[in-house]
């Protein structure tokens, strides 16, 4: 996939009320148990200056925990309303990461004139470049949970996309049980030949290899493969049964012997139900037909 087209793609990330509270938390907690076990950016040196009181160092990261956590609130919850950054582009969506930590950043620089910061030189902290620093100290440590909500997210979208799909297809399959046992499939190579027939119940998928479509199906217990010289798109049009779905250009698949959708990286994957754990492609256009085909027997 090239950068570009990734960058277009559209952000749905942080959009419900409940995850953008996930994130806000995570991230103010993160700084602040970042800060303190690795204690980056010179804080080692600052925490054993005995110029520094215990209540110095409590404001210190007290200060960082609150102000992490109202920036991001205020950014989340204002500034995305405010400025339309809800429904964006992922190439949006990080011109506003960046806002969100120069917001969060300001802050922490307004309150450093009230709560003086370890080390108590203030004057040295006014210089632009030495601020500067700390804004790239502050997108560094707020991109670490930021991408963590971000994975977090997808990964639980995925789980209920898996989990809904499974459901699904046990509903399915279960109104289709009684007619998969008595449907038979015929199939012919391209002279019109009957080549194998077998019931439907035991057919898994079918792979299209050039001039040739390789035939997966159960057999006395085990997978056996059938050659026929034909294309996939003659098969198809011989079959009338609904749950025999084309999934991939080179796949074919029947959908009462899927136990679920799987996904790895921007792959994803039907899962059949046998002892080998097949996994047969599906592309996202035939995934929408083959959903569409499940949803309507609900």
């Amino acid at each position: 996939m090239k950068l570009t087209h990734f960058l277009n793609r559209p952000f749905n990330y942080l959009q419900s009320t409940r995850k953008k509270w996930n994130y806000i938390i995570s991230a103010s907690l993160f700084a602040h148990f970042f800060l303190i076990l690795f204690q980056p950016y010179g804080l080692f040196t600052e925490l054993r200056n005995p110029i520094n009181t215990a209540l110095d160092k409590f404001l210190f990261f007290f200060t960082i925990t609150c102000i992490g956590f109202f920036g991001l609130m205020f950014s989340q919850f204002v500034l995305r309303s405010l400025f339309n950054f809800q429904s964006v582009t992922i190439k949006k969506y990080i011109y506003f990461f960046a806002i969100e930590v120069f917001v969060v950043y300001a802050m922490y620089f307004l309150i450093s004139f009230f709560i003086p910061d370890l080390g108590k030189d203030f004057e040295k902290e006014l210089d632009v470049s030495f601020q500067l620093r700390n804004y790239f100290r502050a997108f560094t440590v707020l991109v670490f949970p930021f991408f963590g909500a971000i994975v977090f997210e997808f990964i639980a979208k995925l789980k209920e996309e898996v989990k809904t799909m499974g459901k699904q297809l046990n509903i399915y399959q279960h109104k289709y049980q009684d007619k998969q046992k008595l449907a038979m499939l015929d199939f012919y190579d391209e002279n019109n030949q009957l080549q194998l027939k077998i019931p439907l119940q035991d057919f898994f998928y079918a792979e299209s290899s050039n001039q040739y479509v390789l035939i997966y199906f159960l057999e006395s217990g085990n997978i056996k493969r059938e050659i026929i010289r034909t294309r996939l798109k003659n098969i198809l049009e011989q079959f009338s049964v609904s749950c025999v779905l084309q999934c991939h250009r080179s796949f074919m698949v029947n959908l009462m012997n899927v136990s679920c959708l799987n996904k790895k990286e921007t792959k994803k994957y039907l899962i059949l139900k046998s002892e080998n754990l097949m996994e047969i492609p599906v592309s996202k256009t035939y995934l929408t037909s083959i959903l569409s085909e499940i949803e309507k027997h609900e």
